[in-house]
């Protein structure tokens, strides 16, 4: 039960991280949406060189995601 909620925990974290740094990419004045013919947001995370919190939120986000469902699936 403990692992599940740490899990939880972990992938809420990691969600609300990850949609903080969008939100702050898409209301940055200085985001350009096309940069070397990449078009969107992942030309701005690429310009704001946001890649390695981004990738941090979302194995923070599947990491917490797949602890808690192996702990709600375990069988006893």
């Amino acid at each position: 039960m403990k692992k599940m909620i740490v899990g939880l925990v972990m992938f809420s974290v990691g969600f609300l991280g990850l949609m903080i740094l969008i939100a702050s990419l898409v209301c940055s004045p200085q985001s350009p949406w096309i940069v070397d013919g990449a078009e969107g947001i992942y030309s701005g995370i690429i310009y704001m060189e946001m890649q390695i919190p981004v990738g941090a939120c979302v194995v923070l986000s599947i990491g917490g995601l797949a602890l808690a469902l192996i702990d709600t699936f375990k069988q006893k």
